[in-house]
């Protein structure tokens, strides 16, 4: 949305190779590989310091599946810890879901859709 203001429009922009799937819980319709600025900042600085093949991707994917890479970025440590936070204040509360877990986005992205159509 940004990108298409008339005084951003002419600013490049870059994506990312492989965008991490978003572990933030904000909502949008832009589809996958949208990711937060703090999430898009720590992955461009990860592939700068060190691009992945396709290769490279599929060894990782498939050796270090249960190995959360957000646990270890310095550029995500308040972001991990507000996560844990909001994720044990959840689970103290009987919660059965997370907001930033998947269901939890898509049902307020369909609200957020709902209010916009009426408007």
């Amino acid at each position: 949305v940004l990108r298409k203001h008339p005084r951003l429009a002419h600013l490049r922009s870059v994506r990312l190779g492989s965008p991490p799937p978003s572990r933030f819980w904000r909502y949008h319709s832009e589809g996958t590989g949208c990711v937060s600025t703090v999430e898009a900042l720590a992955a461009l600085a990860k592939e700068v310091a060190c691009p992945m093949t396709a290769i490279d991707h599929a060894i990782e994917d498939s050796v270090l599946p249960a190995i959360d890479p957000l646990l270890g970025d310095p550029l995500l440590f308040f972001f991990v810890r507000q996560f844990a936070y909001i994720s044990e204040r959840q689970r103290s509360a009987g919660a059965s879901e997370r907001p930033m877990d998947a269901a939890a986005k898509l049902r307020r992205c369909e609200q957020v859709r709902q209010k916009e159509r009426s408007k």
